[in-house]
């Protein structure tokens, strides 16, 4: 049996996921948009910030966006890996894998036929069905010598030769014989490795600490292991010794015991996000939903996701209705957050131009004597003329029922007008003064 180089339930998860018994208070913070839903992602992979490098899937395509939602790598991928070191294993047409750095250009070229992330300085590749290792330059540091090369783990890396499992060390030199059916990444200075059929615990001079009594262990976190004996799931230490009983979802529960802060739940198949004393961040309105570092949530509709991170203040949307404004503006369930409220102008909604454009996912451009601005999402391009009510919709001219005007230093705009041209539906409920932006999702 190979290497499973399977997750563990409850290893450094971007999720946690909770079936919470009735959060209570709507959270204070509000949301800063990254990228809304109405830009068609399929999925938000992760989020990496140290890199700049956001993964993302539409159309079946993986591309980067930056943490201002910025397409660095384009939609071109059959499949780009998790950045690490720099860079990111990635192939273009599912066959050959390269190395990409967030900007999608080939650091390493696609010449392997699998390849995976970077560890301390060195990632494990296969070419010509054998496996081997190369460091951040290209060059070969592990022979292409094995069938099959794990997951490094405290120097030593599982390995496959001959049909036996054993552990090699960074220049490929065997550490431990090659004597076991399959092994595990070493971690906390134990792993577990199959004999017969059956799986046990061994340390790293060899030595078998536990006995082979499990049908699968997996890789030591925090002391503890997940594994399964007689068709169910637990919980052992380094020795084998039951942790949390055999029974369905222990180790459900010691993933939740060891969770993060910031938690997904559920009320009616609807996904929502609270924090870890069960004040709401974002309501259960949502397809689905994902945690990433205890500050970024990408959330779905329609099957669509957007992304979007925590903030104390100055964020652009907020689950919790505005107080004392005469006008509010939602779109995906929230209200767009405004540092200076949106107006009726003569019967006519009016809203500031920075905050309703990012977050309805469209580029403002103001001129350099601001005597104009831009406003640009997809193909169409709106140019308003602040204090006139000439408007542009790609160069067609039209006339506004009232002027654009700076009101304290923010330009308003007629939301209906700009709306509407974008593609995006606006509602009126005369009863709440509320306007409803339905997104055009894909």
């Amino acid at each position: 049996m190979k290497h499973k180089n399977r997750l563990m339930v409850f290893a450094a998860a971007a999720l946690f996921v909770s079936a919470l018994a009735g959060p209570r208070a709507v959270y204070a913070a509000s949301l800063k948009t990254i990228t809304p839903m109405s830009d068609g992602y399929d999925e938000i992979v992760d989020v990496n910030l140290p890199y700049h490098a956001i993964r993302v899937v539409k159309d079946g395509k993986y591309g980067v966006i930056n943490e201002n939602g910025e397409l660095t790598a384009p939609l071109d991928f059959a499949y780009i890996g998790e950045f690490a070191e720099g860079v990111a294993a990635a192939t273009a047409d599912g066959v050959l894998w390269g190395y990409i750095d967030n900007t999608g250009d080939f650091a390493i070229p696609a010449d392997y036929d699998d390849a995976r992330p970077f560890s301390d300085g060195l990632a494990v590749v296969e070419k010509d069905g054998l496996y081997g290792a190369i460091d951040i330059n290209g060059d070969e540091r592990i022979k292409f010598e094995f069938e099959e090369i794990g997951d490094a783990g405290q120097g030593l890396y599982p390995a496959e030769s001959g049909g036996k499992w054993g552990y090699i060390n960074r220049a490929g030199d065997t550490a431990l014989p090659f004597l076991y059916d399959g092994a595990e990444v070493f971690s906390e200075g134990f792993a577990a490795v199959e004999e017969n059929g059956l799986w046990g615990i061994i340390n790293k001079a060899g030595a078998a600490v536990s006995d082979f009594e499990f049908s699968y262990a997996g890789e030591f976190i925090n002391g503890l292991a997940e594994v399964e004996k007689d068709g169910q799931t637990g919980v052992v230490n380094k020795y084998g010794d039951v942790a949390i009983p055999y029974e369905t979802g222990a180790a459900e529960t010691a993933a939740q015991a060891d969770s993060e802060n910031i938690r997904v739940f559920y009320v009616n198949d609807m996904a929502g996000i609270a924090d870890a004393d069960d004040n709401i961040i974002a309501p259960a309105i949502f397809e689905g939903a994902a945690v990433f570092d205890d500050k970024y949530l990408a959330l779905s509709k329609e099957g669509e996701y957007g992304l979007y991170e925590i903030v104390d203040a100055g964020g652009d949307l907020s689950f919790e209705k505005p107080k004392n404004q005469d006008l509010t503006i939602a779109m995906d369930g929230a209200y767009i957050a405004f540092d200076q409220p949106p107006l009726i102008v003569n019967g006519r909604a009016f809203a500031p131009a920075k905050q309703l454009c990012g977050s309805i996912g469209a580029e403002l451009v103001y001129d350099e004597n601001f005597t104009y601005i831009k406003i640009t999402r997809g193909d169409t391009e709106i140019a308003f003329y602040i204090g006139s009510r000439e408007a542009y919709v790609n160069g067609v001219p039209y006339k506004l029922d009232e002027n654009v005007e700076i009101i304290n230093g923010r330009t308003y705009v007629p939301v209906k007008f700009l709306t509407e041209n974008l593609g995006i539906t606006p509602e009126w409920d005369g009863d709440t003064k509320t306007v409803t932006l339905v997104m055009p999702y894909n």
